[in-house]
């Protein structure tokens, strides 16, 4: 029984060695690509804010109140992972004239 023990200790021993090198990894992975990503997140919201300006002033669009990012859960399912992004006036979600632009985080699928 004793025997078992130790077996079953090395075992875990192992595991528990082999999941923190698995975690080291990927957290050293997650800070080397940090600021490029944080970079493409800025410049889809760049491009949005732009759309935004343009269709407000082509008359489209009066001042926004929300600006909402929604997970899109059946692409993510799919590994697609997209987001929703929108702008919209006081009104919110009954707002009839929203502005919306999606947000391809693919990158996610990469760690």
């Amino acid at each position: 029984m004793e025997k078992q023990t130790d077996v079953l200790d090395q075992q875990q021993t192992a595991l528990f060695h082999a999941w923190s090198l698995i975690r080291k990894e990927w957290a050293l992975k997650c800070r080397a690509t940090h600021a490029t990503r944080l970079q493409h997140i800025v410049e889809h919201f760049r491009t949005f804010c732009q759309l935004v300006r343009q269709k407000q002033l082509e008359g489209h669009k009066g001042h926004i109140a929300y600006i909402t990012y929604s997970m899109l859960r059946t692409t993510w399912l799919e590994q697609k992972p997209v987001y929703l992004v929108e702008a919209a006036d006081a009104l919110w979600m009954l707002d009839a004239k929203s502005i919306s632009l999606e947000y391809d985080a693919s990158w996610i699928f990469t760690y």
